[in-house]
């Protein structure tokens, strides 16, 4: 299981979104080497926040391919799944967490084990 998350600042994020992907331990080897031979050389990481604007480096071609192998072979197998909580919600109790770090460790906790 693959964990990610966005808008975990909770002073200026309005959504705090956790996205999970899910890899069959029998498919694993398989979706590792699809990615792995898509690098073609580039061994950096890559974070998606830094593509804006940078359509044309190495970096971005990686992460296309990427998208491009998920959606035409990996998503045959794998099972992604994103949980959205909106902080700004009249539903959502941002008093019963202390500490900020609580929010993240919660929500992440739900996503993780929902998924």
């Amino acid at each position: 299981m693959y964990h990610d998350e966005s808008g975990t600042d909770i002073a200026h994020a309005q959504y705090q979104l956790h996205g999970t992907l899910i890899v069959p331990v029998s498919k694993f080897q398989t979706a590792l080497q699809l990615l792995q031979n898509t690098r073609d050389g580039y061994d950096g990481q890559i974070h998606f926040v830094s593509l804006r604007d940078n359509a044309r480096t190495p970096k971005s071609f990686v992460a296309k391919k990427w998208l491009d192998i998920f959606f035409n072979e990996i998503s045959n197998y794998c099972f992604y799944k994103c949980m959205i909580v909106d902080m700004h919600s009249p539903n959502f109790n941002k008093g019963k967490f202390t500490t900020p770090h609580l929010i993240y460790n919660h929500t992440a906790l739900v996503a993780v084990y929902g998924s």
